[in-house]
């Protein structure tokens, strides 16, 4: 058991499907993951469907900065367009393998872009913030800034004897929330039992 000083910042209230990101390669399962995430967007409208790519990139750096700059924004936007079946090769690409090559030059320089291969569950707080977490991320699960941390973590409640939390992992959550800004000024830190 550990205990760290935190504050819960928000309680899952959403979960979607996981996909197994890897910035060498992409399948239908990555195009289905990628429109369910708009669809959640297009369901809340604090976040416009167009920033979908930049949730999956996970797009802002330590200083709340996008990483992409924005010379590059159309070029990750079209190959995310790709990955989501809304572009698809010319007709006069007759071969697998063309289509195959054309598709590579279109999606690869996105998914290289991707930090490294990982599952990551769609998720939406009960703010209503979007973002990825945990494989095992569900609905109750909390987030959690730890004192002195900036990136915010999935915990779950653990039930049986000796209580406690059982830590999940990093949870991004999309428009900058990952600086210490989920936590309030005159933050009451508690004791978070992990175990």
């Amino acid at each position: 058991m550990l205990t760290l000083r935190g504050t819960i910042v928000g309680i899952v209230s959403g979960a979607g499907k996981y996909c197994v990101t890897h910035p060498n390669y992409y399948n239908n399962e990555t195009c289905a993951w990628a429109l369910e995430l708009e669809e959640i967007l297009e369901s809340n409208t604090q976040y416009p469907t167009s920033d979908a790519w930049r949730v999956v990139l996970e797009d802002c750096d330590e200083l709340h900065e996008p990483i992409i700059k924005e010379e590059e924004v159309s070029k990750f936007r079209h190959a995310f367009d790709v990955i989501a079946g809304r572009i698809q090769p010319p007709s006069t690409i007759q071969s697998e393998e063309g289509e195959k090559e054309w598709l590579d030059a279109k999606v690869l320089v996105f998914m290289g872009h991707m930090k490294q291969p990982r599952t990551r569950r769609i998720l939406i707080d009960n703010a209503g913030r979007v973002g990825l977490g945990p494989e095992s991320s569900r609905v109750g699960d909390q987030i959690v800034v730890f004192a002195g941390g900036i990136l915010p973590f999935g915990i779950r409640e653990v039930i049986d004897a000796g209580g406690g939390f059982h830590l999940l992992g990093p949870v991004y959550l999309y428009g900058g929330w990952m600086g210490g800004e989920l936590v309030p000024e005159n933050v009451e830190w508690a004791n978070i039992t992990l175990g």
